[in-house]
C-alpha cells in the first residue's frame, strides 16, 4: 500500500538490498556486480545462503563495501528506508511488491531486475535482464553514480492513482 504521506529518504545512508537469502533473490550477483561500485551496499534478510553469500563477499574481497545485515523485520526494514540511497533488488523469479511500494513511499530509486511487476513501475533504464551479471553489473554502474538527480515523486503518485 502506497501512503500518501509525505515521506521521503533523507539519501544519506547506504544502498540496500532487501530479501531472503536465497537463490532466486539474486544477491550473488548482485555481490559479483559490486566491483567496481565504490559505495557501501547492505544486504538485509535472513536465510540459508547467508554463509555462502559471506563468502563470495570475502573472496572478491569487497568486505569493507559490503555487509550482510541479518533481518527480516519489516519495521526494521522500513526504518533503513529513511536513509537509504538506493534499493537493489536483484531478484530472479518472483517479486516482492510490497517492497517496491514501501520503496517508492520514501522516493527512494531502485534498481532491479526486469520482472513482470516492477517492469510495470520502474523505467526500463533502472532494469536489468534477470539472471544476467553483465546486464546487471552495467546498470548499477550506469545508475548509481547519478542516483541524486532522479525525483520519484511522479512514480509515488502513479502508483497511488494505478495500484
Amino acid at each position: 500500500m502506497i501512503d500518501k504521506e509525505k515521506l521521503k529518504s533523507s539519501k544519506r545512508g547506504k544502498i540496500i538490498s532487501v530479501g531472503p537469502l536465497e537463490i532466486n533473490s539474486g544477491f550473488d550477483l548482485l555481490i559479483r556486480s559490486w566491483i567496481n561500485i565504490d559505495e557501501k551496499l547492505e544486504i538485509i534478510g535472513k536465510g540459508g545462503q547467508e554463509s555462502s553469500l559471506n563468502e563470495l563477499i570475502k573472496s572478491y574481497d569487497l568486505d569493507k563495501k559490503i555487509k550482510i545485515e541479518r533481518n527480516d523485520s519489516a519495521k526494521k526494514i522500513y526504518k533503513k528506508f529513511q536513509n537509504a540511497k538506493c534499493l537493489i533488488i536483484p531478484y530472479i523469479k518472483e517479486e516482492n511488491l510490497d517492497l517496491i511500494r514501501q520503496a517508492l513511499n520514501y522516493e527512494i530509486p531502485i534498481i532491479g531486475t526486469d520482472l513482470d511487476e516492477i517492469s510495470k513501475i520502474i523505467p526500463r533504464e533502472f532494469l536489468a535482464k534477470p539472471k544476467d551479471l553483465h546486464s546487471l553489473q552495467s546498470v548499477i554502474e550506469e545508475m548509481i553514480p547519478i542516483l541524486s538527480q532522479f525525483d520519484l515523486s511522479a512514480i509515488k503518485r502513479a502508483v497511488i492513482e494505478n495500484y
